[in-house]
């Protein structure tokens, strides 16, 4: 491995307690946590209506330059034993939010928990690849995967989220990590922007999906126990909350598991959290506990990414640890490699992605002009792209492909 893999850590430790969550029949039982016992069936979600989002005070970064917070590098000593102790079709079919062209206020917290407004501000046409949605603070436009701390809370482990895609949606949004201030824009295979299917019982993305800021799963260093690099992107979240959140929002969130998907040879973690102002965020602190109040979820999470891509032709993806779900200590330890990752990466002179920012010990420095500047070449808003004429369409998996 290159230089930024050369610090790899140790083994993390002996593998995590099972998560006891039961298995569908055609899943064998020690794919989702190594329950002994198939005990759990996946049902469809309940009906429910989507909630408009209305601008709040949820919270973000502070003013420039914004400190990069603190993690160990990931040397053995500093990442060692991750050790740990375990795991709707609503209104399937008006899935699309509206989207206003005006700037719409999102919400965050800097590392020292002072209150931030952001704006979202759209540029291009929605669903076409040169739509981008840049936000934007109280000193300008800022990146969201560097200029936004990674903790909210770094006492109480609560995280800063970026949502790329609300829940229900299909579009596949991502922060463009190649380009200047890391905007949120549409993934895309071969020219054509990305949409994910719906495999029944599911709808688009079944919960809000983003990534953690000031993180990085370095393409150089091999994980000694996924045995696989990782996939040169922020570390993947989905929030598991009841609120449908707009895309560019910034939620404070707690992390209480995680998935390790292996995703084209690549690790692929998946965290699992709920943003801490849930009404029901205080009886979610594990992945039991998301057992116990979003009964089947946990299985619909694993069986979500383990058959996202069988639709397009491809086979049904991998995990490792026999996709186990890790606990909450282990996630922290992830964590903690995947931003020590990230602080080598902006201090590069010539790193592959583009590390503009604001943040101390950036060898690349934004100003608050040239963001502007930046923001201002892009295409002007405008409406919305036509959405595939098959977005709608269920796919049904066969027990043969998996």
């Amino acid at each position: 491995s290159g230089p930024m893999g050369a610090a790899c850590c140790a083994s993390r430790g002996a593998a995590t307690a099972p998560y006891d969550g039961g298995s569908l029949e055609r899943f064998p039982p020690g794919h989702v946590g190594g329950g002994a016992e198939p005990a759990l069936r996946l049902d469809p979600a309940p009906q429910g209506k989507r909630r408009e989002r209305t601008a709040s005070d949820t919270p973000a970064p502070a003013a420039a330059p914004v400190a990069a917070t603190t993690a160990p590098d990931p040397t053995p000593a500093a990442a060692a034993a991750r050790s740990s102790s375990a795991t709707s079709p609503p209104d399937a079919f008006a899935y699309q939010q509206k989207r206003a062209l005006s700037n719409a206020v999102v919400s965050g917290m800097s590392g020292d928990s002072a209150m931030v407004k952001y704006e979202t501000e759209e540029r291009g046409s929605l669903y076409s690849l040169d739509y981008r949605c840049y936000i934007k603070g109280p000193q300008g436009y800022v990146s969201p995967w560097h200029d936004i701390p990674l903790y909210a809370d770094e006492a109480a482990k609560v995280f800063n989220m970026i949502v790329e895609i609300p829940r229900w949606s299909n579009a596949k949004m991502e922060m463009a990590t190649k380009e200047p201030l890391s905007p949120i824009k549409q993934d895309e295979k071969k020219g054509v922007p990305r949409f994910v299917h719906n495999i029944f019982p599911h709808h688009g993305y079944i919960w809000n999906y983003g990534a953690l800021p000031q993180t990085w799963e370095n393409n150089e260093h091999t994980d000694p126990e996924t045995g696989a690099k990782g996939d040169n992107d922020p570390i993947d979240v989905v929030e598991i909350g009841s609120t449908v959140h707009k895309r560019g929002a910034v939620l404070q969130v707690k992390v209480v598991g995680c998935l390790a998907l292996i995703d084209d040879g690549e690790t692929d973690w998946k965290l699992v959290a709920i943003d801490v102002t849930d009404p029901l965020a205080k009886d979610i602190n594990s992945m039991d506990d998301v057992e116990k109040v979003f009964p089947g979820l946990a299985r619909a999470t694993y069986e979500w990414f383990k058959t996202y891509k069988i639709p397009t032709g491809k086979p049904a993806n991998e995990f490792a640890f026999n996709g186990q779900y890790k606990d909450q200590a282990f996630c922290y330890k992830v964590i903690e490699e995947t931003h020590a990752f990230w602080k080598k990466l902006i201090a590069e002179p010539a790193p592959e992605l583009n590390t503009l920012s604001r943040v101390d010990g950036a060898a690349h420095v934004a100003t608050a002009d040239a963001a502007a500047a930046i923001v201002a070449a892009a295409p002007a808003a405008a409406a919305d792209s036509a959405l595939p004429g098959d977005l709608g369409k269920w796919h049904f998996i066969s027990d043969s492909k998996l």
